[in-house]
């Protein structure tokens, strides 16, 4: 979406303050920090300080460069007046209390209106799918380089540091997130980030992890059964596997996210797992790891193409393990294409 086509969505306001790094580097191509946009239907400045202005007018191209030296809320109120702004749109989520404090207090009598400006970056461009891509194979032959260090005698830790080293030499800029190692009755955490416990025979072991590229962040999961899988992990695991393909199938265009999430939940509904499932199907994911449109049942956004999400069913016990089977995907018309291209059979290490 172009600048234009941002503040007509956001009218009646006649400027956008953009706070929020991910959404100042979508819209200006900056990517430091510590730095703010103002726009206007006819001029846009990028607000930095004397560390940056080098490189913003570097990166920037078309906005004008101003240093505020670090006072921000003042710079905004005089070009505010200058521009003879009425009504200015900030993204109130995005600024800390301290931040609208000085806000206030500097131009204590504009109007203001709250803007959701992450919305923007739902639907990717060509371009920003295949910086998805990039990452996504990153994390994928990451993976594959260190499936033989996953098995019984390593810590997480070990585990973790091992892939997240690949993905660093594959051309990763940094992980997407703390990655996640989970394995025995530490599996039952969704977000059980690597401790030093040894990994077990007979244990699940989730990884939850990404690369990044060009700012750009992967997210997949895969969980492996450490020796001979029992029964009971193999049919836990089935059923997690059909309700991630049930979710991938109800992925297209013209679909409420509601949908997706429900085609997961029913699976695991009929295979009296409902109670264990306690998150949502899936999230979109590109400048941010978790971003619009949110794949739950609350959800009413209804998908488009170019959308980058996840699907991500699991189930989780506690003081047994849990399991989740994660792909990020783009939505393609009556498809989704697939970016995590990895296994998906339960693997026993």
């Amino acid at each position: 979406m172009n600048l234009e086509e941002a503040l007509q969505r956001y009218a009646p306001c006649d400027a956008l303050w953009v706070h929020k790094e991910e959404n100042v580097r979508y819209l200006s191509g900056f990517t430091g920090d510590s730095t703010d946009l103002l726009l206007t239907a006819e001029r846009r400045w990028l607000l930095t300080d004397s560390r940056y202005t080098e490189q913003a007018a570097e990166e920037a191209i078309g906005w004008e460069v101003v240093d505020h030296r670090g006072k921000l809320t003042a710079a905004l109120h005089e070009l505010c007046e200058k521009q003879g702004v009425q009504v200015l749109g900030l993204e109130e989520g995005a600024l800390s209390l301290a931040l609208y404090r000085h806000w206030l207090a500097a131009d204590p009598e504009r109007e203001w209106r709250a803007v959701g400006l992450d919305r923007l970056r739902m639907s990717k461009s060509e371009a920003e799918i295949e910086f998805l891509r990039r990452a996504c194979a990153i994390s994928v032959a990451a993976l594959t380089d260190i499936l033989p260090l996953i098995q019984a005698g390593k810590t997480e830790n070990e585990v973790r540091i091992a892939l997240e080293k690949a993905m660093l030499d594959k051309g990763s800029e940094r992980p997407a997130f703390a990655t996640i190692v989970a394995s025995g009755i530490r599996s039952a955490l969704p977000h059980g980030t690597a401790t030093d416990k040894v990994i077990e025979a007979g244990d699940f072991v989730t990884l939850d992890f990404g690369a990044v590229y060009a700012g750009y962040h992967a997210d997949m999961t895969r969980t492996f059964v450490i020796g001979a899988a029992s029964p009971r992990q193999r049919e836990l695991y089935a059923a997690v596997l059909q309700a991630q393909a049930a979710a991938i199938a109800a992925t297209r265009a013209g679909s409420e996210a509601r949908a997706v999430d429900a085609a997961a939940r029913d699976v695991l509904r009929e295979a009296g797992l409902a109670e264990y499932f306690i998150h949502s199907t899936g999230h979109g994911v590109g400048l941010e790891i978790h971003e619009e449109p949110r794949i739950s049942q609350r959800s009413r956004e209804v998908l488009t193409d170019g959308m980058v999400i996840t699907a991500e069913p699991g189930v989780y016990f506690p003081g047994y393990g849990g399991l989740r089977i994660e792909d990020s995907l783009v939505v393609r018309g009556d498809n989704a294409e697939i970016l995590t291209d990895f296994p998906k059979e339960l693997m026993e290490l």
